[in-house]
Order: C-alpha cells, then structure tokens, then sequence
C-alpha cells in the first residue's frame, strides 16, 4: 500500500499530528502552568501564616532544665496520691483541682491537708520538697509523715517557717527531715504526708504580723517534689 507523502495514511497521520496539539499538548501545558503557580503560592501562604502568628503570638524560648530540676519527680502533677484531703472540720477552707491545692489560713487556728500516696515512697533517699505560691505573711508549717507500719511523728512535727515573700511566683519551700528526731518511722516506706500551715502568734516579739483579709488570700499548693539526695 502507498503510505508516501500524498497518500491516505500520509493526510490521517498529520491530522492525528494535529488533534494531539490541539486536545493533549495544550493541556499538558496548561496542568503545567497550573502547577507552577500552585507551587508559587505554597511559600507564600506559609509566610502569610507565620506573619500572622508572629504577630498574634508570642514566642518564649525556654532552656533545657539542668540536672537539679530533671532529676525532681512531682508527685501531684504525676498523680501520685490516692486522695488529697482536707483535715480541718471546715471544708471551705480547702479547694483542689487537678493540679493545684488551695488553701485558707484563719487567725489563730491551724490548716492542714492530707496527701495519701497509692505506693510507699523513699523519704530516706530523697529530698521533700514543697511549692507553693501566695505566701504574702510570715506563715509556720507543721510536717508530720506516716509510714506503711503506721508509726509516725505526730509527737515531734518538722517544723519549717516561712517568712513574707513575693506573691507572683511559686517558692520552693524544703522540707527537711531529721532521721534522728523521728527515728521510729521508716522513711523509706512513707505512705501519708500531712501538712499543717498557721499563722505565727501576733504577739511575739520577734514577729512582723502583715494585717489583712485572710478570707480572700487563698495559698496555693502547686505541687510537692522528690529530689534525690547527694550524699545518704
């Protein structure tokens, strides 16, 4: 069959040539031209976004906790405690959240929470630590802790005082216990902390009583730490 310049098959070949351009290359082209705008607006709308955040937004770089902090283990934040109850008779003096414990310290009288763990802990090995924040008097804290034989300090509380300090920020009070005053429990098995707080007697003399409303000065109980000791 003739299939030269001129021939059937010549004319049917151009103009399958031609309805190719007409119908797939010009569209090719187009998805291509397409393509390159989408890819041109993809850096720019990112660059809108974080202009957008910058400006809406603040940004707060925070350093790598040292050794000291990454080694504390906090035990409300970590759910540590079967139950967190007040020991007072009125219970308005006491709230909690999920994070937090508040706590309303009356003239002339004691406040105190019970922290009750769900497995013993090792006081012995550990430091005990506890932050709190809106300690704006002069304030006393009573320790006592109980172990899993039940034998505890009640008799001979840790007592820690705590003078007036800076309301806008958590303070880390330690909260040391002697071996030797409370030799009876075992440190190493603790299953219950109380803790106690009262105001120091307004008549002494070596004590600079802040007058206020101690209904509206909630103190707040963010969290109490375990750091492990140096040297045992």
């Amino acid at each position: 069959m003739n299939k030269g310049p001129g021939s059937f098959f010549d004319y049917v070949d151009v103009d399958s040539k031609r309805l190719q351009e007409a119908f797939f290359s010009t569209a090719s082209s187009k998805k291509t031209g397409k393509k390159k705008i989408f890819f041109i607006f993809i850096p720019v709308g990112i660059a809108i976004i974080i202009s957008l955040f910058l400006l809406n937004f603040e940004l707060v770089f925070i350093p790598k906790s040292s050794q000291e902090v990454s080694s504390q283990h906090d035990l409300i934040e970590t759910n540590q405690f079967s139950s967190i109850v007040p020991i007072n008779q009125d219970k308005d003096l006491f709230k909690k959240t999920s994070s937090s414990v508040f706590l309303l310290i009356p003239e002339a009288d004691k406040t105190g929470v019970a922290f009750n763990f769900n497995k013993e802990q090792n006081l012995y090995a550990n430091n005990l630590n506890l932050w709190i924040k809106n300690a704006t008097e002069p304030l006393s804290i009573d320790v006592i802790v109980k172990d899993a034989n039940f034998f505890s300090n009640v008799r001979l509380p840790v007592q820690v005082k705590i003078d007036s300090q800076n309301s806008g920020s958590f303070i880390k009070i330690p909260l040391p216990l002697d071996t030797n005053k409370i030799n009876k429990v075992n440190l190493s098995r603790i299953k219950q902390i109380k803790v106690f707080f009262s105001r120091p007697d307004p008549e002494a003399d070596d004590i600079k009583v802040i007058t206020s409303d101690w209904r509206k000065k909630w103190l707040i109980i963010k969290d109490i730490t375990l750091s492990k000791k140096e040297d045992i």
